[in-house]
């Protein structure tokens, strides 16, 4: 899946369509971006093998989340940061408000970079602004708050991108920044903080801020969140967030200006 930077959504018709596989984060199922199903098309136009088209409010940058008939997507719009549900078909079924949207600074970004999680009961949506919401399959807010008015303002010199992720019990956001850094679990259905971990790492300047979004895998029958920023690997106890091991390196020569885009991939036990 990539991210859609035009204010229009496209899903693509293939031969398995009507029983693809679940799609419920950024990246996928597996945090890699690698699909399981067969037939898809390897070319399109505006036309060709295009199914649908759906025309978002404003041009945003999350890539849509699909749980079997239900496609999830964030966008701004009207001022605020909008959530709305879509059917396979491309039809809308409801669009949510969840908190005013803080506008993105550079001109390919926006207020809703982040992209949704959902685990077939909930979804759970993060915005450049800092708020952060549990809807269900209705569109119903189970419980919303705001990040940067409790923990202060996102110090990153461009645009939030960081998504969250689940783990058995929580929702984890990553906040780096030039600022206190830190993860923090909600609980997923009450949205109270389970757990907080500072994470300043005493990279420079720039270095310190990162766009990453963090990857949850299992070892030995536990549950790990690997976060790579601020010139630093990280794997974390998705119980308590509690830091496991670190890895540095990343930055010898200390560069001031070597903050961190690309998210990490786990694969047959390698990071």
């Amino acid at each position: 899946m990539m991210k859609h930077l035009l204010p229009a959504a496209f899903f693509l018709g293939f031969t398995a369509l009507a029983t693809a596989q679940n799609w419920p984060t950024w990246r996928g199922p597996n945090y890699d971006g690698i699909s399981t199903e067969k037939g898809f098309p390897t070319k399109w136009s505006q036309t060709e093998n295009v199914a649908w088209k759906f025309k978002l409010p404003a041009k945003c940058g999350s890539s849509p989340v699909v749980w079997e008939n239900t496609i999830f997507l964030t966008s701004p719009g009207d001022g605020k940061n909008q959530v709305i549900c879509l059917n396979r078909s491309g039809e809308k079924l409801w669009q949510t408000a969840v908190g005013t949207a803080r506008s993105g600074k550079h001109k390919k970004a926006s207020a809703a970079n982040p992209s949704p999680v959902t685990d077939g009961k909930y979804v759970w949506v993060y915005f450049k602004s800092g708020d952060v919401a549990c809807l269900d399959f209705n569109g119903n807010i189970i419980w919303q708050k705001n990040l940067q008015e409790k923990y202060g303002k996102d110090k990153l010199w461009w645009d939030l991108a960081t998504s969250p992720v689940l783990t058995d019990d929580c929702v984890v956001i990553t906040c780096m920044h030039s600022g206190p850094s830190y993860l923090v679990g909600l609980e997923k259905e009450t949205g109270k903080v389970a757990w907080k971990i500072d994470r300043n790492l005493g990279a420079p300047v720039e270095a310190a801020q990162s766009y990453t979004t963090p990857v949850v895998v299992s070892q030995n029958g536990k549950k790990l969140i690997v976060i790579l920023g601020a010139d630093f690997v990280t794997a974390h106890n998705a119980a308590d967030g509690k830091e496991l091991w670190r890895c540095g390196g990343f930055n010898p020569t200390g560069h001031k200006y070597y903050r961190s885009i690309s998210s990490p991939v786990v694969a047959e036990g390698m990071v």
